[in-house]
This record gives structure tokens, sequence and C-alpha cells, in this order.
């Protein structure tokens, strides 16, 4: 059962003083990727701003000796937690640190399959240029108001819906009329 901002986990975690900051990274970190149309350069540049700042603050949080997980920071925290190591693009070192932390997670308690797997993906996107679930796209323009999605490279193609399935994602066909659907 949800509430306006927590799941249930979220009101027994542990540190709601970190859970409340990293909703605050959350929101700062969609500043402009909620925005609808092109992106302006300096809005880019803004952004990527965030991120480097959000990863510094989660790096911080880690040097601490905290440990992410359900029971510290609440299953909202945990997927903030993915969202901004998905995008620390410019720290694929970071990544991979933070996919090991947050395997941890995925390992104890099978929670947020779907966020690990996109988190997979992004870093073997960023590092190898291919992908196993299909989570990372790009958008191919259609004509001056429409955009497709497009899945980027995937590894193993011919396993990516019993991937999909094991890891609580949609089918590639559906999330890739919901991407589009998104961006239009």
């Amino acid at each position: 059962t949800r509430t306006k901002n927590f799941e249930i986990s979220d009101n027994i975690c542990t540190d709601k003083k970190l859970l409340q900051l990293l909703i605050t990274l959350k929101e700062n970190d969609q500043k402009y990727r909620k925005i609808k149309r092109e992106k302006t350069k300096i809005e880019w540049e803004e952004q990527k701003s965030i991120d480097s700042f959000n990863r510094n603050i989660l790096d911080s949080v880690l040097h601490s000796g905290v440990t992410l997980n359900a029971s510290t920071i609440g299953s909202s925290g945990v997927k903030i937690a993915y969202l901004i190591t998905q995008h620390s693009d410019d720290n694929p070192m970071f990544q991979h640190k933070l996919l090991g932390e947050l395997s941890k997670e995925y390992s104890y308690s099978g929670s947020n399959l779907s966020s690990y797997a996109m988190l997979i993906d992004r870093y073997n996107f960023n590092t190898e240029g291919v992908q196993f679930f299909g989570t990372q796209l790009h958008y191919y323009k259609v004509d001056s108001l429409t955009k497709q999605a497009i899945p980027e490279i995937i590894c193993l193609q011919k396993y990516v819906h019993i991937l999909r399935d094991y890891f609580n994602l949609p089918p590639l066909d559906f999330y890739i009329k919901d991407m589009t659907e998104y961006v239009n």
C-alpha cells in the first residue's frame, strides 16, 4: 500500500533523515529530465552538474558506512540510489561500485529487480556498448513532432524476453511503445 510519498517499508526504515535527503536528490534529478521538449545545452549542463552533486552525496553516504538497504533507507530510498547511480554516466566506476553495493539488497530481499536490471544495462552500455534487458534506448526522429524509441544493442537478443520476465520488466514491445508515448 502506498501513501503520498512513501511505501510501507519507508515508514519503518531506520534512517528517515537520509531517506528525506534522497527524496530531495530525486526531485533535483528529475528537474530537467521531466521536461518533454528538447533540452537546451545549458539545461543539460545544469542536469549534469546536478547528477554530479547527487553522485557525490551518495558516495559520501557510502563512505560513512551506511548500508543502502530497505531497512535503513526504505524501498523508496533504494530505488532513488539506483536512479542516481544510473544517471552517473560520466563515472562508470561509481556505477560498478554501486552495482556491487546494491546487489546485496537485491540478493537479500529480491526487491528492486527491475531497477537492478536497468542499472546492469546502463553500466554495460556505458562500458561495453551492449545491454541485456533492452532498457537503454535512443530516440529516432520520425518527423518534426514525433520520436520513436529504439533499444540500443542487445546482447543475447534471443533471451531478452526471458530476462525481462525474470527481472519484473514489462515485455520489450510494451516498454518501447510506452517510452515512445512518453517522449511525444
